[in-house]
């Protein structure tokens, strides 16, 4: 690892509220984009393929948690480039 696990903690720690804030942005910027990526992931490169209909017979509370997973993920992608922003990780073209 070129980054110690602390430090990536740390990383996230001091950015994951910006970047919340950062995917509430991304949402509303790009809802029809995201729309229609979440159908082509859904019906043509991975979900029916790989989960057939299954998602379809989860319950409510089960989907909640999984959406709340995938939005956490984002968080923790979008704080990466806040961390860079803030002089925090070197760019990516010195990395």
């Amino acid at each position: 690892m070129r980054i110690p696990l602390e430090t990536q903690r740390e990383l996230y720690r001091q950015h994951a509220d910006e970047a919340a804030q950062r995917l509430v942005q991304l949402l509303q910027d790009r809802i029809p984009e995201l729309v229609r990526l979440g159908f082509e992931r859904a019906f043509d490169t991975v979900g029916v393929h790989e989960y057939g209909d299954s998602t379809y017979w989860k319950g409510t509370d089960q989907l909640a948690d999984e959406a709340a997973a995938e939005l956490a993920d984002a968080i923790f992608y979008l704080h990466i480039p806040i961390a860079r922003e803030r002089g925090d990780l070197p760019a990516l073209d010195e990395a």
